[in-house]
């Protein structure tokens, strides 16, 4: 099948899809309702089509059926260059698990590079990830859409998640070393990665290739620093979820509108915060003491002797880390 979009219908698309990342969470389940109206597939994340008027691109998304399986991926500008030159020899797609209109991504495996693209979560988020690329501690980065992250699918495996043939002291202080080295480089950029990278379901943040080179990906909570204590919104409400002085509860009756119980959340943490007003170093801390509260979760996962050499690994990659 050869695909029967013009540059314009691209362009067309590419624009409601960056009008579809702005709207608000009710807008967007009116969007999902509009496409099934009119006969439209119902892609996973982004029903753009609902937004345009031009019946003749309507049309050809409707012949489109071989398409329908990838939503939106083969309209990102990273992407179309590669589904017109490889379908319909399709490349693997993986979407992952989540709600219909609230998806974290989809990735694509292509012969040579695996692609991921998901929504972005915050509006530092981009300049985050591009800046933990140039470093050498993120994914690459890649050409994507006002509203979206695109970059390289990390080969390796989960730290939780490595063959045994890799499990063993050297790697884990070797891993240690990086990540530690990671957070050093975060923090001299006054930017707190704010997440865990180990979670209880063992799923992890950090990927480990079969050189034992280290990655992070996922800057979604990631906080910027260099404006502080000058925060608003979602980079206060993102700071204060993991100060043990608060808690939030984060219960809405399902008749309420989410997206008023955000910004009325976001103006009482507001106010909490300024209460509590914490250091740039006490704030380097927590961050810290999330990496060590991992670990140890991540024994669950890990030999406890691994931990050990994880955490030693890690005082060796931050200077001036003195583990409690």
């Amino acid at each position: 099948m050869v695909l029967q979009f013009s540059s314009s219908d691209v362009r067309l698309l590419q624009r409601a899809l960056q009008k579809f990342a702005k709207l608000s969470r009710r807008d967007k389940a009116d969007a999902a309702a509009r496409v099934g109206e009119i006969g439209l597939p119902t892609w996973t994340l982004c029903p753009a089509p609902a937004l345009l008027q031009d019946e003749a691109l309507l049309d050809k998304l409707r012949a489109a059926t071989d398409l329908h399986d990838y939503g939106p991926l083969p309209f990102f500008p990273e992407l179309w260059p590669r589904f017109q030159k490889e379908f319909p020899k399709s490349p693997e797609i993986c979407i992952s698990a989540g709600p219909v209109l609230d998806q974290r991504g989809w990735v694509a495996n292509f012969a040579d590079i695996g692609v991921v693209v998901k929504p972005v979560q915050r509006p530092r988020e981009t300049v985050i990830a591009a800046e933990m690329d140039s470093l050498g501690h993120g994914p690459k980065q890649l050409k994507t859409l006002p509203g979206y992250i695109c970059e390289e699918y990390l080969p390796g495996w989960e730290l939780t998640k490595l063959p045994s043939s890799y499990q063993h002291p050297a790697a884990y202080r070797t891993i240690g070393q990086q990540v530690g080295a990671f957070y050093a480089d975060l923090h001299s950029k006054q930017i707190v990665y704010n997440d865990a990278l180990m979670r209880e379901n063992g799923e992890s943040h950090i990927v480990v290739d079969e050189t034992l080179r280290v990655r992070v990906f996922d800057f979604g909570m990631t906080v910027d620093l260099r404006l502080y204590p000058d925060l608003r919104g979602a980079d206060v409400q993102d700071l204060v979820t993991v100060l043990p002085e608060v808690l939030l509860t984060w219960y809405v009756e399902a008749k309420e509108d989410w997206d008023k119980v955000e910004r009325r959340l976001q103006r009482a943490v507001e106010r909490e915060f300024k209460e509590i007003l914490p250091t740039l170093a006490q704030l380097y801390q927590q961050d810290i003491a999330y990496i060590e509260r991992n670990a140890f979760r991540g024994a669950n996962f890990l030999r406890n002797d691994f931990v050990d050499h994880f955490l030693t690994g890690f005082a060796e990659g931050y200077p001036g880390y003195k583990r409690r």
